[in-house]
């Protein structure tokens, strides 16, 4: 079964719109390829540790490890608008 990795904006949002728009992405994936797969997990729940500088680094290293793990990455519109791309 193929994996799939879903890259979403969440600052800012409810946990309960994360999870609607995840569904939202869910449904439109499976529109479009006709595979079996399962969606990877990549929702961060834990902080970083006390000596970490940047945790905007630290959560995009926690979905680059999810990322690794993907046959498929499905990015939500807007993405591109997250500041950690700014780094």
């Amino acid at each position: 079964m193929k994996k799939v990795f879903i890259s979403q904006l969440m600052d800012e949002l409810s946990l309960e719109q994360i999870k609607k728009d995840i569904n939202d992405i869910i449904i439109q994936v499976k529109d479009k390829i006709w595979l079996d797969f399962e969606v990877i997990d990549s929702m961060v729940n834990d902080e970083p540790s006390a000596d970490v500088r940047n945790k905007s680094v630290w959560c995009l290293s926690q979905a680059i490890e999810h990322l690794a793990q993907a046959d498929l990455a499905v990015f939500s519109p807007d993405w591109e608008k997250s500041r950690v791309l700014s780094l």
